[in-house]
């Protein structure tokens, strides 16, 4: 083999690497956290459920949270109306 064709292989290999953590440092720029949502919802009335976020910083910058928003999925109506058919869950 040709030292020129080493040298060309070598350079595409670095330049091949390079590109990974630039795209890497790039999604990370863009997403620097994960949201993971859980929920825990006992099949035993007498507990109260809880519904949580785990967040996870993929950024090597410190992240703070200034703002946590909820958002309901039903109605009002439908609350109230699924509350009065078991008024001893919590609304």
């Amino acid at each position: 083999m040709d030292i020129s064709t080493i040298l060309k292989a070598m350079v595409g290999l670095t330049a091949f690497i390079a590109l990974l953590f630039a795209v890497r440092k790039t999604f990370r720029l863009l997403f620097p956290i994960r949201v993971t949502p859980s929920i825990h919802f006992p099949s035993d009335t007498y507990q109260m459920g809880a519904i949580g976020a785990d967040i996870v910083n993929k950024s090597n910058e410190t992240q703070y949270i200034v703002r946590c928003d909820a958002r309901g999925t039903y109605s009002l109506k439908h609350i109230i109306l699924k509350h009065l058919e078991n008024p001893k869950t919590n609304p």
